[in-house]
């Protein structure tokens, strides 16, 4: 009796997972759990930056982007940020390799700006509204 049952659960169990997941391919199926060695990691893992690597937030305004990077660099520096098209390549100081930052759409090249302000840099970057390819480097904004 108690093998009949267990059969019956483990069935149900398979016939609801192949319904969720579709069918399995033919053959020999194993099925492991969560919590066997199949799985030796936590579900959710958070990839942390290296102690020297800048942190950038890239914040989404629909008509405008907004980055902000801090770190551990040379704030006597003044970062040079150049625009391509849709592409933003940022060089911190002279230490530092140039970061790329994509705002997804063509940029304006008059409206957008940088601050460094206390250690972080702010990126304002717009949507370009003729939709022609801009280059060139944006302007350091000097306001305290």
């Amino acid at each position: 009796m108690i093998d009949d049952d267990f059969e019956s659960v483990v069935r149900k169990m398979i016939e609801q997972l192949t319904e969720t997941f579709g069918t399995f391919p033919e053959g020999n199926v194993t099925i492991r759990s969560w919590t066997g060695s199949f799985v030796n990691e936590p579900l959710e893992s958070e990839i942390k930056p290296k102690g020297d690597e800048p942190i950038v937030e890239k914040i989404d305004l629909g008509d405008s982007v907004i980055f902000l990077i801090q770190g551990h660099f040379d704030t006597s520096v003044e970062p040079v940020v150049k625009v391509d098209g849709e592409n933003v390549t940022v060089k911190l100081d002279n230490e530092t390799q140039s970061m790329n930052l994509e705002p997804g759409f063509l940029i304006d090249l008059e409206k957008s700006n940088i601050s460094n302000r206390n250690g972080v840099i702010e990126i304002v970057v717009f949507r370009a509204e003729n939709q022609e390819e801009s280059r060139g480097y944006l302007k350091l904004d000097k306001r305290e």
